[in-house]
């Protein structure tokens, strides 16, 4: 038999259904009461959701939803539903029985007085229009995975692989679609979205070039980085420096960067400043006859010199996840994630390679035909993957540039598929020739001849390879690596100082972005969630905060309270999983 929209419903008890529902009543009443909102162009100092209640009480933290974080939910939901549907095609094979509540995708309902209004009011909002439409039809797609078991009947024949396959690919295009429609939707701010990216860049670089190039270095207060450290690439390097330069930024100091034996130019005359602008062109390093007093706390603001510990626990106040409160309420209102953005602005002080190689990296992107639109793609290898990762074999990374692909050609036309391929090694450019013809492969080979042998890893001609594939990685429109890596790491902070928001222009292999040694990035509920439903084992209300542990990749993650009804539970909360959409992550400032 075959439900109606109706009753279907009643057969669902899974809460994940719930969103679908509540997003199809925001698209209703967007159409209702939303569309000259649409039509007005924002400005600096209007957010968007002043003029949207129903998402004001959907996503209950009104000023700080974007558009970025519906889309965000929906393929969080996609996950979800996709987990759902292998869980129970599983179930089915086991047992050889069907479930016979599978929408006809070409059965036609009779179109009530209601749904011929709103047919003619088509015209008048197309793009809304077709979101709704999206919704119902992902509804008929997925209500029958989400049911109770005892629809299924004895008497049923086999899904067949085939069958459930094919369900699984339409639901994925219609997943691709509402993300087009979505984007399409908040593409009337991009130009607000521009405009207060471009001035929070300009007067955060600003204070900090004055910062950095001060009128007289002896009298100025500086701020000592320590970046001699054993076995630390440069990815390693950059991410200890960034810590610096925010505390340099709060303390009001100049950032020195002290290197000694530089590990890729042991032996050598070259220095850091051979190959990067150093954070203060002005104020170099010069040894100091007596032992610098390490900074702890604000008992040693007074002094004009200190040394930045960047091990030690008590000073992790300037660390990321937390940004500078001067920012905070700014970066809410056009980002998705703030942080990043904050360590973007502080890397590309570092990552600022000299004139010579920009011209070389500028000439070599002319030689290899690099050009928009692009995927940026890293492969690690080398002994790395034995020790600090898990190797992954290249299709993993593939799956992830065709999705891309996939829902761009559904935006603007791609006359070729392109990836820049970067690895250390040399044997993946050749795997990716024999299986991927159909991509145009842009890379700089060279660069993994070196870095894939340990004794030369550490060479200058690997430091140029990194440095040449971290330039391109960082100026293609999207990145696909694992966020295990240094390298992925700092691309992806970077990508963000060249769009007004990039959280979303990358897919991670592995893990989600972390940042070694960092304070813990909370969540804030925003949604309650009951513990008890369809495996879901952690409960908790909106407001109360949550540590993420781990990410599941199937639209649920593990955490642990930390504080429950404004009180701090860290040591005593409860642990489980929950559908990741009902958490944000929580701002915090210094």
């Amino acid at each position: 038999m075959y439900l109606s929209f109706g009753s279907a419903y009643k057969h669902i008890t899974s809460q994940r259904f719930l969103l679908l529902i509540t997003l199809l009543g925001c698209c209703l009443m967007f159409a209702g009461r939303g569309v000259q909102w649409y039509r007005q162009p924002a400005s600096i100092g209007f957010h968007p959701m002043e003029r949207t209640p129903v998402l004001s009480k959907y996503f209950t933290h009104a000023r700080n939803v974007s558009m970025i974080q519906i889309v965000s939910a929906l393929s969080m939901e996609q996950k979800l539903l996709r987990f759902e549907l292998n869980r129970l095609h599983e179930l089915i094979r086991k047992q050889r029985k069907r479930l016979e509540i599978w929408r006809d995708p070409q059965r036609a309902r009779p179109r009530s007085p209601t749904e011929h209004q709103e047919a003619q009011a088509k015209k008048v909002v197309p793009t809304l229009r077709s979101v709704q439409k999206l919704f119902v039809n992902l509804h008929d797609m997925v209500s029958g995975a989400i049911v109770e078991s005892q629809s299924v009947t004895e008497s049923a024949s086999v899904l067949t692989p085939y069958d459930f396959k094919q369900r699984q690919e339409e639901s994925a295009v219609i997943n691709r679609l509402l993300a087009a429609k979505m984007t399409e939707i908040s593409a009337v701010h991009n130009k607000w979205r521009e405009e207060a990216a471009y001035s929070a860049e300009d007067d955060f670089q600003t204070r900090l070039y004055k910062l950095q190039n001060p009128e007289s270095c002896s009298s100025a207060k500086k701020l000592v980085c320590d970046m001699d450290r054993e076995g630390c690439g440069l990815g390693c390097q950059l991410h200890y420096g960034v810590t610096c330069i925010a505390a340099s930024f709060a303390l009001n100091r100049t950032t020195i960067l002290r290197l000694g034996n530089w590990i890729y130019t042991k032996g050598l005359t070259n220095r850091w400043e051979d190959y990067f602008v150093p954070p203060s062109p002005k104020c170099q390093w010069t040894p100091y006859s007596e032992p610098l007093t390490v900074w702890r706390n604000a008992s040693h603001n007074a002094l004009n010199t200190v040394l930045y510990p960047l091990d030690v626990f008590n000073v992790q106040y300037f660390k990321p996840f937390r940004v500078a409160e001067s920012f905070a309420d700014r970066l809410r209102h056009f980002h998705g994630r703030p942080w990043i953005w904050w360590i973007g602005q502080l890397l590309v002080n570092l990552f600022r390679v000299q004139t010579d190689f920009e011209d070389l990296f500028a000439k070599r992107a002319k030689a290899i035909g690099f050009k928009s639109p692009i995927v940026g793609v890293h492969v690690r290898r080398s002994d790395k993957t034995a020790s600090e990762a898990r190797a992954y074999d290249l299709e993993a990374y593939m799956a992830l540039v065709e999705e891309y692909y996939d829902r761009l050609e559904l935006t603007q036309k791609v006359d070729q598929r392109r990836v820049f391929l970067a690895s250390d090694a040399p044997s993946v450019y050749v795997e990716f020739r024999m299986k991927y013809p159909q991509y145009a492969l842009v890379h700089n080979q060279a660069a993994a001849k070196s870095s894939a042998r340990k004794e030369t890893r550490r060479s200058e001609d690997s430091l140029r390879g990194i440095m040449a594939d971290m330039y391109f990685l960082a100026k293609t429109d999207h990145l696909v690596c694992t966020m295990s890596s240094n390298v992925c790491r700092i691309v992806y902070a970077v990508l963000q100082t060249r769009f007004p928001d990039a959280t979303r222009r990358y897919d991670s292999v592995d893990i989600e972005y972390i940042y070694m040694g960092s304070n813990p990035l909370y969540h804030k509920a925003v949604h309650p969630n009951e513990a008890g439903v369809d495996g879901i084992s952690l409960g908790f209300n909106v407001g109360d905060r949550i540590r993420v542990k781990d990410t599941y990749w199937n639209g649920t993650s593990y955490g642990l309270i930390v504080q429950q009804n404004g009180s701090w539970v860290e040591d005593k909360g409860q642990r489980g999983s929950f559908p990741a959409y009902k958490l944000q992550e929580d701002l915090e400032v210094f």
